[in-house]
């Protein structure tokens, strides 16, 4: 499998998004920005952060 040669995402941009629920940062996740409470899917480089695109993540803490 060829290695993806573009970012799905640019770092700059990625430095500065956060969750427009809780203000978290988000770290890129294969085609996904995820934080701690929601996920967000990337289209075309772009993440779509509407409420009806987000979806809960599930990671358990200890």
């Amino acid at each position: 499998m060829k290695e993806r040669e573009t970012p799905l995402i640019d770092k700059k941009l990625l430095n500065l998004l956060v969750c427009p629920v809780t203000g978290e940062k988000l770290e890129l996740c294969g085609d996904k920005l995820v934080g701690k409470s929601y996920s967000y899917k990337i289209q075309d480089g772009v993440p779509i952060m509407n409420v009806e695109s987000q979806h809960k993540t599930s990671k358990e803490t200890n």
